[in-house]
């Protein structure tokens, strides 16, 4: 509506602003679907915008070092602000690292964001950072010969070089395909107590064998996706696996395994194939 010329204002806006299917957002850190739901009122000088985003689960992802951590909730509330748009974020989603799944929560405004990440089996805040990081925990580590810290070291600045020359994304973005390289661990045949016992008077080696895992993997639609993984080198026996996984709800996964492992000894090489399936249920937990 047209206001008085006295006024150093000219509109006043009453706008309702609703998206009829999600809105997608993407970049190197997330690739999230949206639904919008805001108005926007107030006068030329001073327009307030207030509403919500609401993401869209198991679509929108968030992507941190290889890692592609799934939005099980997701809330972007536009908070009513004279002077500049205010958004409040609350939002969860999870990823598997390994044998770990760790949970992600971002809480809080631009000035005060809370950033917080949880495991399942719980570990320490040092071990999860490591686990994203590097692909080990810091306990794993500490059983590891100093070559191996190395080749884990390198592993680690080398797939960061991946991400943050943008080659994961290129390939994504032409084939759908994601790349990622990590160290794959596996404790040795002799137990923990064993190796103690038995590495002051024989000088065993470590009691952890390790090897470069190289992993591609692809989207096949919302609620499918498949992966082939290889490990390369190292002390590990050579293993191909390829994972298929079916999301029947955000808290049911069906996830179905084919592995085969070489193993070379002095006289032959031996290959064993194993086939296996798993229901998988989780629980986020405010």
């Amino acid at each position: 509506s047209i206001l008085e010329k006295k006024d150093t204002n000219y509109l006043r806006y009453n706008l309702a602003l609703r998206s009829k299917k999600p809105i997608e957002v993407k970049n190197n850190l997330s690739n999230i679907f949206v639904n919008l739901d805001a108005f926007i009122k107030g006068v030329d000088q001073r327009p307030i915008v207030d509403g919500r985003l609401n993401l869209v689960p198991v679509r929108s992802r968030l992507f941190f070092k290889g890692n592609v951590f799934e939005i099980s909730t997701g809330t972007i509330t536009l908070r009513k602000n004279n002077k500049s748009i205010d958004p409040f974020f609350d939002i969860s989603g999870g990823t598997k690292v390994g044998e770990y799944f760790l949970n992600l929560g971002v809480l809080g405004d631009i000035k005060n964001l809370n950033v917080t990440f949880t495991s399942d089996p719980p570990l320490s805040q040092e071990d999860i950072f490591s686990l994203l990081t590097l692909g080990v925990t810091l306990s794993k580590t500490r059983q590891l010969e100093s070559s191996a810290i190395n080749s884990v070291t390198t592993l680690g600045i080398g797939s960061l070089i991946i991400d943050q020359l943008g080659i994961n994304k290129s390939l994504n973005d032409t084939l759908g395909v994601k790349v990622s390289v990590s160290p794959e661990f596996e404790d040795g045949e002799n137990s923990l107590i064993a190796g103690k016992i038995n590495e002051p008077q024989t000088g065993s080696s470590a009691r952890v064998r390790s090897a470069t895992k190289i992993r591609l993997s692809k989207r096949i639609s919302n609620s499918m996706n498949m992966s082939y993984s290889s490990t390369l080198g190292g002390t590990l026996d050579q293993r191909q696996e390829m994972n298929l996984n079916l999301k029947l709800n955000k808290n049911v996964l069906l996830q179905g395994v084919y592995q085969t492992q070489s193993s070379d000894t002095t006289e032959s090489t031996n290959t064993s194939d194993s086939l296996g399936l798993d229901l998988i249920w989780k629980k986020t937990f405010k």
